[in-house]
C-alpha cells in the first residue's frame, strides 16, 4: 500500500497561487476571445450585422414567395375559369381550372425557391449561368400565367369596351339609314311637282299643239307624258319603300336602346355579352328588311332612263319632222335639271352607306389583346407579379456581396 505523505505547508500556497493565475489566464483569454467574436468594432461590426440581416430576409422571402404563389393560383384560377364559364364548362370546367392554376403556383413556386436558395451561393459562371436559367424560367412562368391575371384584373373591362364599340357600330348603320330615308324623302315633293309638270305640258300640248304646232298626240306629248310616267314611279317607290322602312326602324330604335342598356347595367358579364349579341343579331334581320326598300337602285335606273329618253333623231324628212325633232331636244334639256337632282342625291345616299360589318363582342381572352392599351396597368401589375422576385433576387446577391466584401476585409485588416 502507497503511504500519503503530507505536503508541506509553503509548498500547498505556492501551488494554490499556480492554479489561481492560470484560471485568470484562461478566463482572459475567453473574455477577449468573445469580445472580438460577439461584441465586434468597426467594418466587422458591419458585417456582421449585415450577415444576420441578409439571412433573415432570405428566410422571409422564402416564406412570402409562398403569399405570393398563392395570390397566383387565385388568379390564374380566375383567369382560366372566365373562358371556361363563357364556353358553358360547368364544374369539371372548374376542376380543369383549379388544376391549371395550382400546377402553375407551385412551379412558380418552385422556381423561385429554387432561384433564391441555390443562385447567391454561386460562383462566377455557375452565377451568371443560375441566373440566365433562371431568368429563362421566369419568363416562361410570365408567358403562360399574365394573360390569365389580365383576364381575372381586367377581362370585364375589356368585354364591355368591345360591347360598347358593338352598339357604336350599329348606332353607325342605323343613323345612315335614318340619313338615306331623309335624303331620298326629300327628293319625294320635288318629284311630284316635276310629275305635274309634265303632265300638264302633255296635256297642253294635245289640246293646243303647243309646242309641235299640231295638236293631238305625237312625239312630244308622248315624251312628255314618259317623264311624267317614270318619275311618277319613282315618287311612288320612295314612298312605299319610306312607309315600310318606317315601320322597321322603329323596331330597330327600341332594340338599339336594349342594346345599349346591356352595356351599363349591372351584373354578369357573361349574360351580357350574350344579350348584346342577340340584340344585334335582330338588328342584322330588321336591317335585312329595310335593304329591301333600297332607294338607290330605283334612283339608278330612273337616272339611267332619263339620261337616253330622247335618242338621236337623225335627218328630219319633213319640216314637221324637224320641228318635233327640234321640241324632243328641248326636252331633253327641261329633264336635265331633274337629272342633276338626282344624280345629286344618289351621290348624298352613297356617302352615307355603310357597309354592314358582323361586328359582336369580343371573348375575354380576345378582348384582353384588342383593348391592351387600355388595360395597359391591369398588363403591367401582371407581368410585376410574375417578375418582382427578380429584383429582390439582385438585391439579396448584392447584400451577400457586399458581407463577403466586409469580412474579407477584416481579415486582412487582422491579418496584417
Amino acid at each position: 500500500m502507497k503511504k500519503y505523505t503530507p505536503i508541506p505547508a509553503d509548498e500547498v500556497g505556492h501551488r494554490a497561487e499556480t492554479d489561481v493565475r492560470r484560471r485568470n489566464s484562461y478566463f482572459s483569454r475567453l473574455r477577449k476571445f468573445g469580445e472580438a467574436r460577439f461584441r465586434p468594432s468597426g467594418k466587422s461590426r458591419e458585417g456582421t450585422r449585415l450577415h444576420v440581416t441578409v439571412d433573415y430576409i432570405e428566410a422571409l422571402t422564402s416564406i412570402l414567395l409562398m403569399i405570393v404563389s398563392v395570390g397566383i393560383l387565385l388568379l390564374t384560377y380566375a383567369g382560366v375559369s372566365m373562358p371556361l364559364s363563357e364556353s358553358g364548362e360547368g364544374l369539371l370546367g372548374k376542376a380543369h381550372a383549379l388544376s391549371f392554376a395550382t400546377i402553375v403556383a407551385v412551379l412558380a413556386w418552385l422556381g423561385w425557391k429554387h432561384i433564391f436558395s441555390i443562385v447567391p451561393r454561386l460562383r462566377k459562371r455557375r452565377m451568371l449561368t443560375g441566373i440566365l436559367a433562371g431568368s429563362i424560367y421566369a419568363l416562361c412562368i410570365t408567358a403562360i400565367d399574365a394573360p390569365f391575371s389580365v383576364l381575372a384584373l381586367g377581362g370585364p373591362t375589356a368585354v364591355k369596351l368591345s360591347m360598347a364599340d358593338t352598339v357604336e357600330s350599329y348606332e353607325d348603320i342605323t343613323t345612315a339609314v335614318a340619313g338615306q330615308s331623309s335624303t331620298a324623302a326629300q327628293l319625294v315633293p320635288v318629284m311630284t311637282s316635276q310629275v305635274a309638270r309634265f303632265a300638264s305640258l302633255a296635256d297642253v300640248e294635245v289640246a293646243t299643239g303647243a309646242q309641235s304646232g299640231s295638236k293631238g298626240e305625237g312625239k312630244v306629248s308622248e315624251t312628255f307624258r314618259q317623264v311624267s310616267t317614270i318619275l311618277g314611279t319613282l315618287s311612288t317607290d320612295i314612298q312605299g319603300g319610306m312607309a315600310q322602312a318606317n315601320k322597321v326602324q322603329g323596331e330597330i330604335s327600341t332594340t338599339l336602346a336594349e342594346m345599349k342598356s346591356y352595356v351599363f347595367i349591372t351584373g354578369d358579364i357573361g349574360e351580357r355579352s350574350r344579350g348584346v349579341s342577340i340584340a344585334a343579331d335582330k338588328i342584322d334581320r330588321l336591317l335585312a328588311q329595310v335593304r329591301q326598300y333600297d332607294y338607290v337602285l330605283s334612283i339608278e335606273a330612273t337616272l339611267s332612263i332619263l339620261e337616253n329618253l330622247v335618242p338621236d333623231q337623225g335627218d328630219a324628212s319633213s319640216d314637221f319632222e324637224a320641228v318635233q325633232n327640234r321640241e324632243l331636244r328641248v326636252i331633253a334639256e327641261m329633264v336635265k335639271p331633274v337629272a342633276d337632282s338626282l344624280r345629286h342625291a344618289l351621290a348624298n345616299l352613297d356617302g352615307e352607306a355603310v357597309a354592314a360589318r358582323p361586328a359582336r363582342p369580343l371573348d375575354a381572352l380576345e378582348a384582353i389583346r384588342a383593348y391592351w392599351v387600355a388595360l395597359l396597368p391591369q398588363w403591367i401589375a401582371s407581368i410585376f407579379l410574375d417578375l418582382s422576385p427578380l429584383a429582390l433576387l439582385v438585391i439579396q446577391l448584392a447584400g451577400r456581396r457586399e458581407v463577403e466584401h466586409l469580412n474579407n476585409d477584416h481579415r486582412e485588416g487582422a491579418s496584417k
